[in-house]
């Protein structure tokens, strides 16, 4: 799998959630990563000399964050819509 940050991959060969699904492992590890990043962002101490690398910095804590963050909600929406759907098969039956 090629490292280019630009590389985009056609995803249709997967099921339509199950490139959302994350292993508890996985989960586990991204919410370890958000909180490590969110205690270096709370630990960011304001250079007045230097007002604008402590806003980048700050904005690229927050940035690291809500990825994670994004990828958790997108799992838990994978979860919960797999659950409507088989409470709606299951009354189907």
């Amino acid at each position: 799998m090629p490292r280019n940050l630009a590389s985009r991959f056609q995803l249709f060969e997967f099921d339509e959630h199950e490139k959302f699904i994350l292993t508890d492992t996985q989960v586990a590890y991204i919410r370890h990563l958000i909180a490590v990043e969110a205690e270096k962002r709370l630990n960011l101490e304001l250079d007045t000399a230097n007002v604008s690398g402590f806003v980048q910095s700050e904005a690229y804590f927050k940035g690291k964050i809500e990825f994670g963050q994004q990828l958790l909600d997108l799992h838990e929406e994978t979860l919960a819509a797999l659950r409507e759907q088989e409470q709606i098969s299951g009354e189907n039956k």
